[in-house]
């Protein structure tokens, strides 16, 4: 019976890879702690007693689910980068991990100010 050939070893992480793998993990915990800061959010749009419905970017960033939906994608991406045999492909899935994590959080952000910035446009001094 022939032998096959021994599976190539997994290159190991450098320093650098680990400290992108905890940015990345930073990156979608905060997202997480944006749950309950959305709210208050929430709450601030709803005493303000707008008739105006709010925006559908802030409804979802301002949910407790929201931020947890787009707390997910950065996860998925490091586990499945920390799986991967070649050090160039965990290397790619720590990036996209980052990336995910870090454009999440700006859309948090925006969608958590989108209703200031358009009460501030239509702010006129006479």
């Amino acid at each position: 019976m022939p032998s096959l050939p021994p599976t190539p070893a997994r290159e190991p992480l450098t320093a650098l890879d680990w400290i992108a793998v905890v940015v990345a993990l930073g990156g979608a915990l905060v997202l997480l702690a944006l749950a309950p800061i959305g709210s208050t959010f929430a709450a601030t749009y709803a005493d303000f007693g707008s008739d105006v419905a709010l925006p559908a970017l802030t409804r979802f960033t301002t949910s407790i689910v929201g931020p947890a939906v787009l707390a997910l994608p950065p996860v998925v991406a490091l586990g499945l980068g920390l799986r991967a045999r070649t050090i160039g492909a965990r290397r790619a899935g720590v990036v996209l991990a980052f990336v995910l994590a870090a454009v999440g959080v700006v859309v948090c952000v925006i969608g958590d100010y989108l209703p200031l910035w358009q009460v501030a446009g239509a702010i006129r001094a006479d």
